[in-house]
């Protein structure tokens, strides 16, 4: 099972929690969550594990009810990766734990309703999609948008 590189589970899953054994998968390079309901973590002494993919290039995890205090934590476990694609989630904060994302370069969270504020953005992003995110702030925007002129981000905020 270490051998495993790609996992897509998409369109409605029955998955409300990924098992602690996915913490085995040492060479997963591809993790891809799409409409798995309210996805939570497994818990042991009422802490939940601290699973790290270090290989993971690309991150989705779409349409699953990712709360503000998930969100961070699956950053966490993915320190490595380069493509990340958050859309139709209900988070209402984008955390500045994005700012140690490195090796990230293109962020989508298109159809994000509820998202409000964006605190941290990734430093060698390219690529960012934030369109249809109808409670975004306007200093939020403006920041987007400082961060495009300084970094060169193609920006899409329709």
């Amino acid at each position: 099972m270490t051998n495993i590189k790609v996992i897509d589970l998409d369109f409605n899953t029955s998955i409300g929690e990924l098992p602690f054994s996915f913490q085995n998968l040492s060479e997963l390079d591809h993790l891809s969550l799409s409409g798995c309901g309210m996805l939570r973590f497994p818990k042991h002494n009422d802490k939940m594990y601290s699973i790290v993919f270090p290989n993971v290039k690309y991150l989705s995890i779409t349409d699953c009810n990712l709360s503000d205090e998930c969100l961070p934590i699956f950053l966490k476990w993915c320190v490595n990766v380069k493509e990340l694609d958050l859309s139709k989630n209900n988070f209402k904060i984008l955390p500045e734990c994005l700012n140690e994302c490195h090796h990230l370069n293109s962020h989508f969270f298109k159809e994000c309703k509820s998202l409000e504020e964006i605190r941290g953005i990734p430093p060698n992003l390219g690529w960012l999609s934030a369109s249809g995110c109808e409670s975004l702030s306007s200093s939020s925007r403006r920041k987007l948008l400082n961060q495009v002129c300084c970094q060169f981000i193609a920006l899409v905020l329709i």
